[in-house]
């Protein structure tokens, strides 16, 4: 794991095309990149990016926000997902926050899986969430609890 350079941003977009809908496109990665309240990270392998993750931090939140966690679906399974989701929890830590909340499509059972095993607890339903319609599963991790 390692943090995001703007050299990564295409394969960033590419990992982003991935989801159906709710893409960071070239604007806001560059945007995060260059002055967000935002960690973004790339997991790789010989120098190819086969994930990222995105991470929100608000000063008035005790809890920081998982906002795009993605893995290369030939390389899911591997436990990539889960490291990408401990660095950003560690980070989250360092930056003084108590806690992660993120949403993930209420029908993506791998991610909720993952989710899950990590600690997070379903806080709540989100009905047609996304831009496609599509509703969400708000998660929650309280790192001292």
């Amino acid at each position: 794991m390692r943090a995001t350079k703007e050299s990564d941003l295409d394969a960033l977009l590419r990992l982003e095309s991935l989801f159906s809908s709710d893409r960071l496109n070239k604007r806001s990665l560059l945007h995060l990149l260059r002055r967000g309240q935002a960690d973004l990270w790339v997991a790789e392998t010989v120098g190819e990016v086969i994930g990222h993750g995105v991470v929100f931090y608000h000063c008035k939140r005790t809890s920081a926000r998982l906002y795009s966690l993605i893995v290369l679906p030939e390389m899911q399974g591997q436990g990539i997902g889960h490291l990408l989701l401990a660095f950003s929890e560690d980070y989250a830590r360092e930056k003084g926050k108590k806690g992660m909340v993120l949403e993930v499509w209420e029908d993506n059972v791998p991610a909720i899986r993952l989710y899950k095993r990590a600690g997070y607890q379903i806080s709540k339903r989100l009905p047609e969430y996304y831009e496609d319609g599509t509703s969400a599963l708000r998660h929650f991790k309280n790192f001292f609890g």
